[in-house]
């Protein structure tokens, strides 16, 4: 299993985590997990979550100790890319290898997680949906569009789109409408 990120990302993303007011002999022992879901890797420490950009063959989730990333921080890698591998148990960040934990997911899971992680990052998205044609989580339910008062221009142009077309719901960024079909 391997992940390409930019390195400048993956130490943001770790530093962003950093636990504040706590000393270094907790920290160490704080849960790292690391996986990759539709293009982001989403790095989580200790209940928070970040995200950024990332690549490869990582068909799960790897669990590290926090304490064993920290001299990533610390010393920032030269490289402009890293390659995390995972192999035999062990964690590889260029010439690093951490012991760590792997598991392995079926795509079902990972696509809940990555509803979970969503709705974690943006807590303001949970009523969205995830629209087909551009992959993002900005799909609504034009019915309650419909309803409000004052639309923005861009609900506006979905209303437009739920009155040609019949569809149940819209991408509030692109603009693609589509039909969900409700089963009792």
């Amino acid at each position: 299993m391997w992940l390409d990120l930019l390195t400048n990302d993956f130490v943001d993303a770790l530093n962003r985590l950093k636990p504040k007011r706590r000393g270094k002999a907790s920290i160490a022992y704080l849960d790292t997990q690391i996986s990759l879901i539709d293009g982001e890797a989403i790095i989580a420490v200790n209940g928070a979550i970040t995200n950024c950009p990332g690549t490869g063959d990582w068909r799960g989730f790897v669990c590290v100790s926090y304490g064993f990333l920290l001299p990533f921080i610390k010393v920032k890698p030269t490289t402009e890319r890293l390659r995390l591998e995972f192999e035999g148990g062990k964690l590889k960040i260029e010439t690093a290898k951490i012991t760590a934990h792997w598991s392995e997911t079926s795509p079902w899971v990972m696509h809940q997680l990555a509803e979970g992680y969503v709705k974690k990052l943006s807590p303001d998205m949970t009523n969205y949906r995830f629209c087909s044609a551009c992959g993002k989580h900005k799909g609504i339910d034009l019915q309650d569009v419909q309803n409000r008062t004052r639309p923005t221009p861009a609900e506006k142009t979905l209303i437009d789109l739920y009155k040609t077309t019949k569809a149940t719901h819209g991408c509030m960024d692109c603009g693609h409408g589509w039909i969900e079909i409700t089963l009792i």
